[in-house]
């Protein structure tokens, strides 16, 4: 139904559009029918055909001049969308046409099969109008000609413009746009200039096409050759899309714009040079495509290795950092618990001895010494173990309160901070943040452990934990006003085994790097800040908010 009615406008539009001296210059009814025959394939030629025969009755009925209503105008008119038919299977099936038109090959194919199919129907068309006494032997030859450059010009001008408006609407695909329009350097594609540049070709077509004598000798007149420049031009610059507006403007333009009589002989030479100007616009236009396409694909691949690269970059450095990472725990490890060892082994040789000489008393003391050493031992695997199982989650990534996680790691140090009698304070509300449960209780309790352990010897020792505004996370912070941190060793610290302060107590150096790596996991950053020694230290961590919160 919807193709009849267009086919039916198309030969309006042929009639009183397109139409010198009483001959049309192109029928835009071939364009349309091939470009349904590429779109819908072969199944639907049924009724592609039939709807098209209904069309040509109707239009005979509206004008009996035509004879398109006879049983013989129907038979005529039907031999047309049968060639169209076999022509766009074999398109598709044996010449592997892409409908889309991203290849110059395609583009080429089109061309071709413009050129062949028209001259198959205009044969068929004009014979059969011969046979039934419709066209006379010496019209023969001159409208033979006529109908196959219309067909021809027809498949040129709406074929591509049809195509590439199915590639729009239901492909979803973009046409690349050349750089040719933006300032020196600008990487931004020419877009949106299109309608400008169709309404300059048409200004140069007023300018030209009314100039005296333009029509007198298509041979010789050089203003026929200057219509290939805006041509060229506007291909160029927005590729086939270009290429088939500009043909269209200079193909109806030539028509519409002239009102002059054109003899026999200077129709088929107007014909023809239509044709051909057409014919290198869509030629120059799918080269350019091509070639954009190909930049395109070219950028992408650039942009691709350009991210791998990267990511092989960040890769190298992260392993740089574990393998850095790993020599210092090699080392470490093998440094600190052989300290317990040698300890042990040391009171245990004293230990014999107090044992034969009946010292009760210095044998306790080697005991408690011994059974020190072998606590320090054990809290040092188990550290190490926790902190070799950081890079997988114990539970899933959740929403988890922030007031509820410090309430329960307070707790867990509760009697640490009673002992040293340190005043806590908590910002109220604390935000929901997302990650693994277990995992940041850790963070925690090693942070408060770290402030209790730092502020023991101060006389009135003080712990705030509080939340700041990072945007889209947040930035949590425990501060206390313990020793201070050095501003040289505010990175050194967070390094495997790294003790900077051994007068505190036998610290095993792996809490704030289990600290470190558990942020990471989770994609924040953690930090310290401090004003230097004596003047305490903030502990800061930034974790991602849930959508909800932010």
């Amino acid at each position: 139904m919807i193709y009849g009615l267009l086919f039916l406008a198309s030969l309006y539009l042929a009639v009183f559009f397109f139409h010198i001296s009483g001959v049309s210059l192109w029928y835009p009814a071939a364009g349309l029918r091939l470009a349904v025959f590429l779109v819908l394939g072969w199944r639907f030629a049924p009724g592609v055909i039939a709807a098209e025969i209904a069309a040509v009755i109707l239009y005979g009925i509206l004008h009996p001049s035509t004879g398109f209503a006879t049983l013989t105008g129907v038979i005529g008119a039907s031999l047309m969308p049968v060639i169209y038919c076999l022509a766009a299977f074999a398109l598709t099936r044996y010449v592997d046409l892409d409908i889309r038109l991203r290849r110059f090959r395609d583009m080429a194919w089109i061309a071709t099969a413009a050129m062949i199919v028209p001259l198959l129907t205009a044969v068929a068309n004009r014979l059969w109008q011969l046979l039934i006494g419709r066209l006379t032997a010496e019209s023969f030859l001159h409208s033979l000609v006529g109908f196959w450059i219309g067909d021809t010009i027809g498949i040129l001008m709406l074929t591509p413009l049809l195509l590439v408006w199915h590639r729009y609407r239901v492909a979803g695909t973009e046409e690349p746009q050349p750089r040719l329009s933006g300032p020196a350097g600008d990487p931004r594609p020419a877009r949106g200039h299109l309608l400008v540049d169709f309404a300059l070709i048409w200004i140069f077509l007023i300018l030209i096409y009314r100039l005296p004598g333009w029509l007198e000798d298509f041979a010789s007149n050089v203003h026929w050759y200057l219509a290939f420049l805006p041509v060229i031009w506007i291909s160029f610059r927005h590729g086939l899309i270009g290429s088939i507006a500009g043909v269209l403007a200079i193909a109806s333009g030539a028509a519409w714009l002239t009102s002059l009589p054109v003899q026999s002989a200077r129709f088929h030479e107007l014909q023809i040079f239509v044709m051909f100007l057409a014919l290198t616009a869509l030629l120059v236009g799918s080269v350019v495509s091509a070639m954009l396409t190909t930049e395109q694909a070219l950028m992408l691949q650039n942009l691709e290795l350009k991210d791998t690269r990267a990511q092989l970059e960040d890769k190298n450095i992260e392993l740089e950092i574990r393998n850095a990472e790993l020599e210092r725990f090699t080392y470490a490890a093998s440094h600190d618990l052989k300290s317990p060892l040698v300890t042990i082994h040391g009171f245990l040789g004293m230990l014999e001895k107090d044992v034969a000489t009946g010292a009760t008393e210095r044998m306790q003391d080697d005991m408690q010494r011994i059974r020190s050493a072998t606590g320090r031992m054990s809290r040092l695997l188990d550290e190490l173990t926790e902190l070799s199982r950081v890079g997988r989650l114990i539970e899933p990534a959740v929403e988890v309160s922030l007031d509820e996680l410090v309430a329960e790691a307070l707790e867990a140090n509760a009697d640490q901070i009673a002992a040293c009698r340190m005043k806590v304070e908590v910002s109220p509300r604390l935000p929901i943040v997302f990650g693994d449960r277990l995992r940041l209780l850790e963070v925690l309790r090693n942070l408060i452990e770290n402030a209790v352990h730092f502020t023991a010897g101060e006389p009135d020792p003080r712990l705030e934990i509080g939340v700041r505004d990072g945007g889209s996370e947040s930035v949590i912070f425990v501060r206390d006003n313990g020793i201070g941190i050095d501003q040289r060793y505010r990175e050194r610290i967070f390094r495997l085994f790294e003790k900077l302060n051994p007068q505190y107590g036998e610290g095993t150096g792996v809490g704030l790097a289990l600290v470190r790596r558990i942020i990471e996991m989770h994609g924040g950053r953690v930090w310290v800040e401090s004003e230097g020694l004596g003047h305490g230290s903030t502990f800061c961590f930034s974790l991602q908010t849930p959508v909800t919160e932010s």
